[in-house]
């Protein structure tokens, strides 16, 4: 079960640092935390970036396969309304990307999003069938939804301009 946990909780963590350190600070989530940090964040921030330098496809792609594969192992067995939540990070994934394509949401539709979107799926598919711990495979508890939605609004805020 902790193998399983720390599967999920390097990504978000990843994620999270991309998000504080790389990401434009005028996303949503990047403009509540500058609101509550303190004013050597900006400094931060900068010395990070030019001190730890990613490439960009770390940056601006793979966040999104690694939110996929987040999401789709916290919903594996998740249902709302009928829906199973397991298809939820796919669905948000792609349909992000292709709000790009088509101009509704500002960002830039890229090939390689979409890569890293249909790998993070195809592995979080892979370890549902496979690795799975025996405790996710019986009725989820009351956290995982909470997780879940939690993961599922950061990655929005994190991806959407404010």
């Amino acid at each position: 079960m902790y193998r399983f946990l720390i599967a999920l909780g390097l990504p978000v963590l990843f994620c999270g640092l991309v998000i504080l350190f790389y990401r434009p600070e005028n996303t949503y989530l990047n403009t509540l935390l500058l609101e509550v940090s303190t004013e050597n964040f900006g400094q931060l921030r900068s010395w990070w970036q030019m001190e730890l330098a990613l490439p960009t496809f770390m940056v601006f792609s793979l966040p999104g396969g690694l939110w996929v594969f987040v999401l789709s192992l916290l919903g594996w067995r998740l249902y709302l309304a009928g829906f199973h939540l397991f298809w939820l990070g796919l669905l948000f994934g792609l349909g992000f990307e292709f709000t790009q394509l088509v101009g509704i949401t500002d960002g830039t539709y890229d090939l390689q999003d979409l890569i890293a979107v249909l790998i993070g799926f195809g592995l979080a598919r892979y370890c549902t069938s496979n690795w799975l711990p025996v405790e996710w495979r019986s009725k989820p508890g009351y956290w995982r939804y909470v997780a879940f939605f939690t993961i599922f609004f950061a990655a929005y805020g994190a991806d959407v301009l404010g």
